[in-house]
């Protein structure tokens, strides 16, 4: 049975690096919950969390779910990035898309954090209402997107991923909220802009985005919080 969960932290001005082990516990989550607040006040431009040695199985627990609730949790004015289980056949972990916090600067708007620059192709953007059939018009919006841009492989898993944003963001905000798709390289992104949230629960949608995303998570901006996704094309 794999240990109690443990971390490493790394840190240099302005940005933090978790990066977590073992199977978390209620105990062990309990206990690293105040270290994730701690952080995000110490680091209120970029707080790295590095999920890619949990296994899915072990974050779709009760106390998984609980651990990525906390990784969730929008920090002040910064960015929290998590990164996704480790793939199984990738004997050396992928970078993280949209560039390296470690040396990204701080820019002034959250598309340009997230993305790094423009997207190679004109990204699609709509507002959508939280309100019944707003996870059914995400997943339209973006198997319409996917086909335009000739990317039907990853219709699946990004329809399931913008369903589950749109849901986590009904249920925890409830605000309007604007969807954006956009690819550059490899790689598309989804970002869902909307009200501030104050927590996150623990809740299977956040456990589906972490299963099949290969990184997620949100930003701050005056008085929203984007949630956002990246995909491997």
């Amino acid at each position: 049975m794999p240990p109690p969960l443990t971390w490493d932290l790394e840190s240099t001005p302005g940005s933090a690096r978790l990066t977590l082990h073992g199977r978390p516990d209620r105990p062990s989550v309990d206990a690293l919950a105040p270290v994730l607040r701690s952080r995000a006040a110490r680091s209120p431009e970029w707080l790295v969390i590095d999920l890619r040695a949990l296994t899915s199985y072990d974050l779709s627990s009760a106390a998984g779910q609980t651990l990525l609730a906390a990784c969730g949790h929008p920090a002040g004015t910064g960015a929290t990035l998590v990164r996704g289980p480790r793939p199984r056949s990738a004997p050396v972990p992928p970078p993280l898309p949209g560039g390296d916090p470690w040396t990204a600067p701080r820019l002034p708007h959250v598309g340009q954090v997230v993305l790094g620059h423009a997207p190679e192709r004109p990204s699609i953007s709509e507002v959508l209402l939280p309100a019944t059939g707003a996870g059914r018009h995400a997943r339209v919006i973006v198997t319409a997107a996917c086909h335009a841009w000739r990317l039907p492989q990853v219709v699946p898993a990004a329809a399931t991923v913008a369903t589950e944003l749109v849901l986590l963001s009904s249920r925890t905000a409830s605000t309007f909220m604007q969807l954006t798709v956009g690819p550059y390289g490899d790689m598309l992104y989804l970002t869902l802009r909307s009200g501030r949230s104050s927590t996150f629960a623990a809740d299977l949608s956040l456990t589906m985005i972490n299963a099949l995303a290969d990184a997620w998570g949100l930003l701050s901006d005056g008085p929203d919080t984007v949630m956002w996704a990246a995909l491997r094309i």
